[in-house]
């Protein structure tokens, strides 16, 4: 088993963290979290600091190697002073002093960023645009400016202003996104897509925009939303109520509303999780590629059109998940680097 001596074990669980572990990576990582419960504490605590530095970079992109260096010289510097003063030092991070001087950093961060990463304007030159986009197999979280929480999925994109100016708040989504709007009755918040915008008040809800997805998913959690111009022959616009899902398909241009939802099926990727529910193959394949950072190749079009059921809660390896798929469809595969093959 893994010793940890400030480096080896910590080294791991931080790749574990930032998704950059390889599959091998991620079965030693959960074997050492799981193996005794004081592990189990201190990768929750190393997580806690790992999310403060991720607060420290917004808004501008998520990067990997600076959060990684961010945490182990703080991370490092913590544990050297618990162990000089016997204090909990980690637990200390949150108080209100330290969210203080967190928001104080990420006010910093935001003027720097927008000098960087700034990608385009609107008639009024004051308002700068920033983009934060996740890779395949990454996700990262958003704190907008007025206090609005973003979580991102895997090859997804948000672009949205620095600050907002009086009247709508407005972002713009490609992929995957869980938001929690920060209540405003005299703003609307809108999230706009290639396929229908989604217009609230202050709630919580998942959207789910995918490019190369033959759907559209709109989910409430809570509150209330309108979805409006939807490109659907079937209505332009909807309102949504908790657990109600609006699902698009744009190639039909029809649109469906389903009620008593299970909400936690379309956040269930914020844990690193999957779900599928009699999906295709073809479909699935796109998800994992998004997750993984893989190339699939189906060798067959009987074999892409197969269903597929199964639930993945666990932050389970591709590997993992291929052998569930090899039983329940009869599929085999073969793994070779960043390609997989599929076929009979």
């Amino acid at each position: 088993m893994l010793e940890n001596d400030f480096g080896t074990i910590d080294e791991l669980l931080i790749t574990y963290l930032t998704g950059s572990a390889t599959d091998e990576e991620r079965r030693q990582a959960r074997a050492w979290i799981n193996e005794d419960a004081s592990h189990q504490k201190h990768f929750d605590e190393l997580k806690d600091y790992y999310e403060i530095s991720k607060v420290v970079q917004r808004p501008t992109p998520y990067r990997t190697e600076e959060a990684w260096q961010k945490v182990k010289a703080g991370y490092y510097k913590t544990r050297y002073l618990e162990e000089q003063t016997g204090k909990n030092n980690l637990r200390r991070l949150f108080d209100w002093r330290m969210i203080a001087a967190v928001a104080a950093v990420a006010v910093i961060a935001l003027f720097l960023g927008a000098l960087g990463y700034r990608i385009g304007f609107q008639p009024d030159a004051s308002i700068v645009y920033q983009e934060t986009t996740t890779p395949r197999s990454g996700r990262s979280m958003v704190v907008l400016a007025d206090g609005t929480k973003v979580w991102l999925n895997a090859n997804s994109r948000l672009r949205y202003p620095s600050q907002f100016e009086d009247g709508v708040r407005k972002v713009e989504l490609q992929g995957e996104a869980y938001f929690e709007v920060s209540k405003n009755p005299h703003r609307a918040f809108v999230v706009k897509t290639s396929h229908l915008d989604v217009k609230v008040l202050g709630t919580k809800f998942n959207v789910k925009s995918f490019a190369d997805d033959e759907q559209v998913e709109a989910t409430l959690l809570e509150g209330k939303v309108r979805i409006e111009n939807l490109k659907s022959s079937s209505f332009k616009t909807v309102d949504l109520k908790p657990r109600q899902q609006l699902v698009l398909d744009k190639m039909q241009k029809t649109a469906a509303l389903l009620s008593n939802v299970d909400v936690s099926e379309a956040t269930v990727w914020m844990d690193g999780g999957l779900q599928f529910k009699q999906s295709t193959i073809a479909e699935v394949v796109k998800v994992l590629e998004r997750n993984f950072n893989v190339k699939f190749v189906i060798r067959s079009e009987k074999l892409k059109k197969r269903k597929f059921t199964g639930s993945f809660k666990n932050n389970e390896s591709l590997e993992e998940i291929l052998k569930v798929m090899k039983v329940a469809t009869s599929i085999n595969y073969r793994v070779d680097h960043k390609q997989v093959y599929l076929f009979d």
